[in-house]
């Protein structure tokens, strides 16, 4: 960890972000984490967006981590958005990723060695950054034998103990991420929990181990846990149904004998609207984001890259 008294030690004229060559703004978006300034959490944190926009890291994104491990440490307020940011950042650049280059390498070994420090927050008062954190464990086998079982006993008590629905759900899935028998041997009681929300990961968990042709009687308890889970944040746990965006078809091409049409897409979005309301299912209307905006379409159907920033923003509100 580095405290903000040492981001003037970094030459940070020399790197870059997402956004351009000169990360010499990012400073100021750090030290904004830090500051009272009436803003939620949320908001503060977005900013971080340019260290790693479009799911790629810079070298303005490593030198910055050591300090938002800092500042998740330190500053409660924004603690569960840092450490969820941390735990979304290293995910899939892992060792056994297919695809790693060594920024990606070297973005995972930058969070691990700040994960000790982290992992106090796992029994943190506030359920939001217990649910980061447990984010976070499954990293912990890759820092010694002693902490994966310290974190995997923690991760244990989390599941069996912690108030909160959403945190054992997600506390279940870790364990499971750590240590491959507890879809087995936990997975398989937990279907029967009282908390629907636990019942529809450890559906999920057991019809992952269990491959197609997926068993009826596991399918059918995502079905009712997934209908009975309270929402979240105005959005369901788990079960999020995206519609279609908006397509120009003057501009789209024939597919192997598919041809896109704005009238199929619009029949599929009214389909999808209803299904989702008469099985308890969160929609997600993807079409008004982009509606008129052809210049947002690669080819009248694929966003470009400002049509992705367009989408982002539209599912970030919906998310508030």
């Amino acid at each position: 960890m580095r405290p903000p008294e040492e981001l003037d030690s970094v030459d940070w004229a020399s790197l870059r972000h997402g956004m351009r060559a000169d990360a010499s703004n990012v400073p100021r978006i750090i030290r904004a984490l830090y500051a009272d300034d009436g803003r939620s959490a949320r908001e503060r944190v977005r900013s971080l967006w340019v260290l790693n926009c479009w799911a790629e890291v810079y070298s303005a994104t490593l030198a910055a981590i050591p300090f938002l491990a800092h500042a998740a440490a330190h500053v409660p307020a924004v603690r569960a958005e840092l450490i969820r940011w941390l735990a979304d950042i290293a995910d899939g650049r892992g060792p056994g990723s297919t695809e790693r280059g060594d920024a990606d390498a070297a973005v995972f070994d930058l969070v691990l060695a700040e994960l000790p420090a982290l992992l106090r927050f796992l029994e943190d008062p506030d359920p939001e950054t217990r649910r980061a954190v447990v984010c976070l464990t499954p990293l912990a086998s890759l820092v010694g034998e002693d902490v994966g079982k310290d974190v995997g006993d923690r991760l244990a008590r989390r599941y069996e103990e912690d108030p909160d629905g959403m945190v054992r759900a997600d506390a279940l899935s870790a364990l499971a991420a750590l240590r491959r028998d507890v879809v087995r041997r936990w997975a398989a009681g937990a279907v029967t929990d009282p908390e629907p929300l636990v019942r529809e990961r450890a559906a999920v968990l057991l019809l992952e181990e269990a491959g197609t042709p997926y068993p009826a009687d596991l399918v059918e308890v995502l079905a009712e846990a997934s209908a009975h889970a309270p929402p979240r944040d105005g959005l369901l746990s788990l079960l999020v149904v995206a519609g279609p965006s908006w397509l120009d078809e003057d501009r789209t091409r024939a597919y192997e004998g598919l041809r896109f049409t704005r009238v199929r897409a619009l029949a599929l979005r009214t389909f999808l609207r209803a299904w989702c309301g008469a099985n308890h299912i969160n929609h997600l209307d993807l079409w008004e984001p982009l509606r008129e905006r052809s210049d947002l379409l690669v080819d009248g159907l694929h966003p470009t890259a400002e049509g992705h920033r367009a989408l982002y923003e539209h599912l970030d509100a919906l998310g508030r």
